[in-house]
């Protein structure tokens, strides 16, 4: 009794140190480091932008050089909006279903269709479906 005692009493030290020592503070994580392609661009920013954008033209070149590699993904990445479209356009984009549904219910919907479409027998009443 004594040696499972024993035995139960060095187990529980030890799944003690295991668990408490996953609760260590983590050190502050340092600055970023560079991306490793970052230095490649460094030296060549119209492969950059031709990578990254439709082509390399005088004013995104301008903006990568003024700016900086991180500045202008972050741009990229993270738009400004454009401001206000016109009342017809605006009024086009605002009656379109992806405009008035989420995503979630229009995959639900697409998918209802699908299985609808899938139970149909008759190759004439699929072309009607």
């Amino acid at each position: 009794m004594v040696n499972f005692i024993n035995i139960f009493s060095v187990t529980l030290c030890v799944l003690g140190i295991t668990l408490t020592s996953g609760c260590a503070v983590a050190p502050a994580p340092s600055a970023p480091a560079a991306a490793p392609w970052a230095k490649e661009f460094q030296s060549d920013p119209i492969s950059l932008l031709n990578r990254l954008t439709w082509g390399s033209n005088t004013n995104e070149m301008r903006q990568l050089s003024e700016h900086g590699i991180a500045h202008y993904l972050d741009s990229q990445l993270s738009p400004t909006p454009w401001g206000k479209l016109p009342d017809t356009v605006q009024s086009q984009l605002a009656s379109m279903q992806i405009s008035q549904k989420t995503m979630e219910q229009l995959v639900v919907e697409t998918e209802q269709q699908r299985k609808a479409a899938d139970s149909v027998k008759n190759d004439d009443d699929k072309k009607t479906a």
